[in-house]
């Protein structure tokens, strides 16, 4: 071997050892080609990187197209027309073409795809485009999973990218700029040293061992894990900033002083719960923000002010809270509660020492339920003026925030004003009833606008208040008070010469009297939006007229000087307020709606601080008048449609207040409220909140009935969303109806075969195969079939779609044969057309094993897949993505046939190829290998499912920590594997140390650990050591009663294990007795017919069967059933389901007559409406079949058998799974009757 050889040997094991030692250590085994080494470190000195590789961003661009169709098919299904899936898709590739450009010319993301692949698909959203801001809620979900399966491709390619090893050793230098030139010089000692190798080779060699020695050190010792995991000095929310002439006050209760509770007793360290409770204008806002101030300035971990006027702005403030601290991103189509939730318990996971949460003007302990933080050294100071309630709630401690004293009154007032009239300060404080605001804003008028106190105090009397304030729950305020609120007014406005100023110092005034009672933006009333010159917004701050927060970022207005200011006669805040304050809302609607002048994010920034604004609008009386203007309403539809569009749609919610006073303004348009109501339904829509949607979709189609007619497209539109809305709360029929309605109508003036009538005809269909209709809904996709066929010929895509969908429906139909039929169908065309390995004939042959699969003809699947895996693994290679999925489906067959050594045959070879490629680490690879201990289970090999899920957990608590989730969940699967195994000693002991270690990072009651826990509790099940389950359970429920309250949902399933634990073991009175507790608790707060109150009644019924307690039984499901009746009919589902409960009641408890009596009233009725072959109904009648069999009346039961097999082989024919299944159950009931009649059987 050369001496060149050697040298660029020697620098790729170095390159290579760096590398490793970096933390790159699968990177490291990809390096290979060393006779390019010397030349990729040359180049890198260079900085010669190439463009990413065509061939990845084709192969991105390929995944993309894949994806698209799938999409495209889901819109279309969902009820868009061909122009708007057109259009929808094109936006989404373009999305996605830019994304794509963007990943390409970052070369630092091939690093992390093959570094952290766990975090990537975050990390992608980095270089995610926009999409346009007024995409709808399915866009903005159809665009996350193309961003998933881009980065989902780009794994997987990565690693074979010709840049790649370019890139790694590029990104090492960069990291560790120290070592570069260190690298430079043993490079060039490599060059020089070898030239004379066998002179010194041995010193040399010694020379470049401690020289990498010590880069490794250096490595080591900058790549060690470090996450941001500490809170350290942040601070959160928007609060007052500390008054210039602050009065240090420090009330007391029970001995113990207010800062002495935070600061220096031992609950500074538990932390502690301060409510500070006082009327409007007694400081206690200020007060917090003064223990706030001090938090900050002793530097503890988090500072946090949240606007507690409203649930919503706790919510939002909260969410808002998690994403700029914490980092912790909610799912918006998540309720809000399970978004808080994740909040709350990501701020657990975090180190920190003291930490303040403030919680301003609260409306009672109600509002914080379930929002507020734990742990240790955490402090919650909330403000009220509400003293009910506080008194009597265990760990709160109250302050009452009174009026000064005369002495601190006098005091401030001579400090202020630096007068020595003791006397008529007295009296300024007497007139003013001694109430901190009006004594703060007094001192600041006089010493700013007075050259005495008695010039001020006469002018004070001289103000004329000729109605007082209106009644603010905190108590009278006196006529002085009031007086000293508009005299500074109009004192501040009095003093401005320069007419521009005035007028813009009334506007501010204005928009702060109007608006939300936390506070408006400072930019609105401070930059652009027709205040050029400033100088009124520091007039009136210096003046202490108005606030600016601690971050500059919010300006307010006490609540009772805005009061003054409005009830104020002939001032520029009563008269021309509101238009004012509505001229400002058309500047800034501008704002949120001008996308050339604005970028999306700071469109979008507007639109929350709209949301907020009109939320307040919407509960604030005096605000109401504000929606009699053109530009407030049109400013709130906009908002409304943005955050609609924009996955806003929680907090798209929370404008139905202010919606319903726009709705009856005598300015807005039907039009305009048309449109703005359909957004309301669609955000209430996407939270899942089905029975408040119909509300607003049924008044919507009935006024664009009214106005436009009922074949609109606007009305038709609106009718279809009602029906979708029907379908999401399971209420069938109203849906069906409304789809029928619509198909005759678009068939009337369209005609049959219009693309929008054939999507109304699909979704009738759809909506036939939700309610179990599959009759119906097959005839449907029959004619629609037949309709294109002979209109757009048999291999067009509109028509292979409605072939499969006519498919779909034959499987849901369990009508097999013809499904099979459907699809082998679709695949000769599809091959003969596009050939046998399109993704859309893919696609289809995967669809044919499905069929063959659902109809149990195994060898058919097997031998389908098979040839799928073949075809991929030739065109695409063994560890694509597509073909990877293939494998697995190929598995799956196999484990459907219970061919286990097959299944684990093609696991155990597809691990071996994604090992090779991608690693033992890598997610892909783990998969396989968790899918292959799945099998080793199925097989009942426990030893082999047991070891590979021990080298799982090895390798991930190497490479990740015994804590990261995934080492977690693989953990749990061992434990998993253990209780397969019956080794429940060692499923014990792995639970207990996942609960330590769960314990000790993010919290005993962190939803992640509770959930670890109830699993010991279950191992202990398993074990049948009921005590220790048992008294798991009971630590868990005390644990989250503590922190959630015993009515919580996570306390009230907590509840319920407990309550199984004492089934288990058969301590059925302690069962029953927490079952009653819980019904008890759920139906005095949500009702008895809600449906948590029911499933806890059903658990209570199944209990009271468990103790053979049968009467119990049956009285608590007759009352289910009356309630169900009561609330949504004798034929609803949910209603059904209890009457058959109680038939199996009836039956337990041995009262045949009435089970009998009670299955014939169901059969009846869903005869009547479903028909008599309707899946719910053949159940039905089978149900009472086996009632008639449990009273040995075999020959009615063999009669209602019978009449059940003619019906079925009418209408499905004599080999349709169900018929076939039916004249099973007559065969055996005719054999067991035969065998009682030969006397075999007693």
């Amino acid at each position: 071997m050369s001496t060149n050889s050697n040298v660029a040997n020697l620098s790729i094991t170095v390159v290579k050892t760096l590398v490793k030692m970096a933390g790159f250590a699968r990177v490291a085994d990809m390096i290979d080609g060393g006779q390019e080494c010397l030349n990729l470190l040359a180049d890198i000195k260079n900085d010669a990187l190439g463009d990413p590789n065509a061939e990845m961003i084709r192969s991105l661009n390929g995944a993309v197209k894949s994806e698209l169709d799938a999409i495209q098919d889901a819109l279309k299904h969902n009820g868009l027309g061909r122009k708007q899936v057109k259009q929808a898709a094109a936006q989404l590739a373009e999305a996605a073409r830019e994304t794509i450009k963007a990943l390409a010319e970052d070369d630092d993301a091939l690093i992390r795809a093959v570094q952290q692949p766990q975090c990537f698909a975050e990390q992608l959203r980095g270089y995610a485009a926009p999409i346009p801001d007024y995409s709808s809620d399915e866009m903005q979900a159809h665009y996350e999973t193309l961003l998933d399966r881009i980065a989902e491709e780009f794994l997987t390619l990565a690693p074979w990218s010709p840049n790649f090893n370019r890139v790694v050793l590029t990104s090492l230098l960069r990291c560790f700029p120290a070592l570069s030139e260190r690298i430079d010089r043993l490079e060039q000692q490599i060059n020089e040293g070898f030239n004379s190798v066998r002179e010194d080779a041995a010193a040399h060699h010694q020379d470049l061992k401690n020289d990498l020695a010590s880069i490794h050190e250096d490595l080591r010792n900058k790549t060690t894990n470090s996450r941001p995991t500490k809170l350290e000095d942040e601070v959160w929310g928007s609060r007052p900033a500390t008054l210039k002439h602050w009065i240090e006050r420090d009330p007391t209760t029970n001995g113990t002083t207010l800062h002495d509770t935070i600061f220096s007793s031992p609950s500074s360290q538990r932390g502690s719960r301060c409510v500070l409770v006082g009327r409007a204008g007694s400081g206690k806002t200020s007060l917090a923000a003064s223990i706030a101030s001090r938090c900050e300035s002793d530097t503890w971990s988090l500072v946090a002010w949240i606007d507690a006027s409203t649930r919503s702005n706790i919510e939002s403030g909260l969410i808002a809270l998690g994403e700029a601290i914490l980092g912790t991103h909610t799912n918006v189509h998540q309720e809000q509660r399970l978004r808080i939730e994740q909040v709350l318990a990501s701020f657990k996971r975090f180190g920190k020492n003291n930490c303040l949460f403030v919680y301003d003007n609260a409306e009672g302990l109600d509002y914080l339920d379930g929002v507020l933080p734990v742990g240790p050294g955490v402090h919650i100071v909330v403000t009220t003026r509400h003293k009910n309630g506080w008194s009597n709630q265990a760990g709160w401690i109250m302050f009452d925030i009174g009026n000064f004293s005369r002495g601190e009154s006098i005091k401030h007032l001579l400090n202020v004003t630096e007068d020595i009239d003791l006397e008529t300060a007295d009296k300024i404080a007497s007139y003013l009833g001694d109430l901190p605001l009006a004594v703060t804003q007094a001192a600041a008028t006089c010493s700013r606008y007075y050259s005495n106190l008695q010039d001020y105090y006469a002018d004070l009397q001289a103000t004329n208040i000729e109605e007082l304030l209106e009644p603010i729950e905190g108590g009278h305020y006196s006529k002085g008070a009031i007086a000293s609120l508009q005299l500074a007014a109009s004192s501040t406005l009095s003093s401005i010469r320069d007419p521009q100023v005035l007028t813009e110092a009334q506007t501010i005034l204005a928009a702060l009297c109007y608006l939300a009672e936390s506070g408006v933006p400072t930019k609105w009333l401070k930059y652009n939006n027709g205040f050029p010159s400033r100088k009124a917004f520091k007039l009136l701050q210096d003046a202490s007229i108005i606030d600016q927060s601690n971050d500059g970022r919010i300006t307010s207005i006490h609540r009772l000087l805005a009061h003054a200011l409005r009830t104020q006669h002939d001032s520029h805040v009563t008269n021309d307020g509101t238009l004012t304050t509505a001229c400002l809302f058309d500047k800034i609607n501008n704002t949120q709606s001008d996308k050339d002048k604005y970028t999306a994010s700071y469109r979008l920034q507007m639109t929350h601080l709209l949301i907020t604004q009109f939320r307040a609008l919407g509960t604030q009386s005096y605000s109401k008048a504000l929606f009699d203007h053109t530009q407030v309403v049109q400013c709130l539809f906009d908002t409304l449609r943005i955050a609609t569009s924009s996955n806003l749609s929680s907090e798209a919610i929370t404008l139905t207040e202010a919606f319903a006073a726009a709705e009856i303004s005598p300015h807005t348009s039907p039009l305009q409220i048309a449109r703005a109501r359909n957004e309301l339904a669609r955000a209430h829509v996407s939270a899942s909140r089905y029975f408040e949607a119909i509300a607003i979709y049924k008044k919507l189609v009935a006024d664009l009935k009214n106005s436009l007619g009922r074949e609109h497209s606007d009305t038709i539109e609106a009718r279809i969303n009602l029906a979708y809305a029907y379908r999401g709360a399971k209420r069938y029929t109203e849906a069906i109806a409304i789809h029928n309605e619509i198909v005759t109508d678009l068939t009337r003036t369209l005609g049959p075969e219009h693309p929008s009538t054939i999507e109304a005809r699909n979704n009738l269909a759809n909506a036939y195969k939700w309610a179990k209709q599959y009759a119906d809904a097959i005839a449907t996709h029959n004619d629609i079939v037949t309709d294109l066929t002979r209109t757009l010929g048999p291999e067009h895509p509109s028509t292979i779609e409605a072939r499969n969908n006519l498919a779909d429906a034959y499987e849901w139909a369990k009508q097999y044969a013809d499904a099979i039929a459907t699809r082998k169908e679709i695949v000769t065309d599809l091959t003969r057309t596009i050939g046998p390995e399109d993704p859309d004939t893919i696609e289809a042959r995967n669809n044919l094993a499905d069929a063959y699969e659902w109809a149990k003809q195994y060898a058919d699947a097997i031998a389908t897949r098979k040839e799928i895996v073949t075809d991929l693994t030739r065109t695409l290679g063994p560890v694509h993505p597509s073909t990877i999925k293939a494998r697995n489906n190929l598995a799956n067959a196999y484990v459907c046939a219970q061919q286990y050594a097959d299944v684990i045959a093609v696991l155990e070879k597809l691990i071996v190829d994604l090992t090779h490629v991608l690693g033992p680490e890598h997610p892909s690879t783990i998969e396989a290998r968790n899918n292959l201990a799945n099998e080793y289970e199925w097989a009942k090999q426990y030893a082999d499912a047991i070891a590979t899920r021990k080298e799982i957990v090895t390798d991930l608590t190497r490479t990740i920590g015994p804590e990261d989730p995934d080492t977690i969940e693989a953990r749990n699967n061992l434990a998993d594997a253990y209780e397969w195994a019956e080794q429940y000693a060692d499923a014990i002991a792995t639970r207990k140390e996942i609960v330590t270690d769960l314990t000790r990072t993010i919290g005993p009651e962190d939803p992640d650990t509770i959930e670890a826990r109830n699993n010991l509790a279950d191992a202990y099940e398993w074990a049948e050591q009921y005590a220790d389950a048992i008294a798991t359970h009971n630590d868990i429920i005390a644990d989250l009663t503590h922190y959630f309250g015993r009515e919580h949902p996570s306390t009230i399933e907590a509840r319920n294990n407990l309550a199984n634990a004492y089934k288990w073991a058969k301590q059925y009175a302690d069962a029953i007795a927490t079952h009653n507790d819980i019904v008890a608790d759920l139906t005095r707060t949500l009702g008895p017919e809600h449906p948590s109150t029911i499933k806890a009644r059903n658990n209570l019924a199944n209990t009271y069967t468990c103790a053979k307690q049968y009467t119990d039984a049956i009285a608590t499901r007759k009352e289910i059933v009356a309630d169900l009746t009561h609330a949504f009919g004798l034929e609803d589902p949910d209603t059904i389901e209890a009457r058959n409960n109680l038939a199996d009641a009836y039956e337990w408890a041995k009262q045949y007559a009435d089970a009998i009596a009670t299955h014939n009233d169901i059969v009846a009725d869903l005869t009547r409406t479903l028909g008599p072959v309707h899946p719910s109904t053949i159940e039905a009648r089978n149900n009472l079949a086996n009632a008639y069999k449990c009273a040995k009346q075999y020959a009615d039961a063999i009669a209602v058998l019978e009449k059940l097999i003619v019906d079925l082989t009418h209408v499905l024919g004599p080999e349709h799974p169900s018929t076939i299944e039916a004249r099973i159950n007559l065969i055996n009931l005719a054999g067991l009757r035969l065998w009682l009649g030969l006397g075999l059987c007693r």
